[in-house]
């Protein structure tokens, strides 16, 4: 699926391409599912076209899951039949196909306790939950929590962040090695940082990669989107 030109949903279109071939620091994957944000509509009718210009025909998607399905050059922290999560790049997306590109920092291993497809859903909420919560708040072990708008995508994530009892401030994994993935509703809203009565999800493996999010920037800390 992608657009020629900016519009409303009109101007998407169903299209035969050539399977891309990923290159060096790229992973081709199968796509299992995309995930439909915001800012897809806003790419889409041209609200961004200043501030974020991309290349047209463009296909839009900038979550998605799936399996590994080739590897470029210099890629060595994946392997074929893995199955991942990204949020691809904004200016390039492309997980509205059954194959897409993604940088290899972008990738991280699926959650194994919901489906593949359900699991799009997850990239760029977790990281707005997870810079909310830790970035932004700088919440810290003993504090209690009120998140305003639990029922959301972002708030019902940020609860079982929360939930999980931070260690002491500065102690929390740094990006390239966070190996947790929360799940939308796996435990209800709570009135204190106490720990959940079981794993809220169960992280994919440890020990390639990451199970959250990259942050969205190029000085090491991500930018609330």
């Amino acid at each position: 699926m992608r657009f020629h030109g900016f519009g409303t949903s009109e101007v998407l279109r169903y299209e035969d391409v050539d399977r891309p071939s990923p290159g060096p620091g790229q992973v081709l994957v199968r796509v299992a599912a995309t995930s439909f944000n915001p800012v897809d509509d806003h790419i889409r009718a041209g609200a961004l076209a200043r501030m974020l210009p991309i290349d047209l025909p463009y296909v839009p998607g900038i979550d998605l899951s799936g399996t590994v399905a080739a590897l470029g050059p210099r890629v060595g922290d994946v392997r074929v039949g893995d199955p991942v999560v990204a949020m691809l790049p904004l200016d390039s997306a492309g997980g509205a196909a059954e194959y897409a590109l993604v940088p290899a920092e972008s990738l991280a291993p699926a959650p194994r306790s919901i489906a593949l497809a359900d699991a799009a859903a997850l990239p760029l909420t977790g990281l707005a939950a997870w810079q909310t919560a830790f970035e932004l708040a700088e919440l810290t072990s003993g504090q209690r929590v009120l998140v305003n708008g639990v029922g959301g995508a972002v708030g019902s994530l940020v609860v079982q962040l929360a939930a999980r009892r931070p260690p002491p401030a500065g102690r929390w994994p740094t990006w390239p090695t966070c190996t947790r993935t929360p799940v939308p509703g796996g435990c209800p809203a709570r009135r204190s940082s106490s720990p959940p009565d079981r794993p809220l999800a169960e992280p994919g493996p440890a020990r390639r990669g990451r199970a959250c999010p990259r942050p969205v920037s190029s000085q090491g800390r991500g930018t609330l989107l």
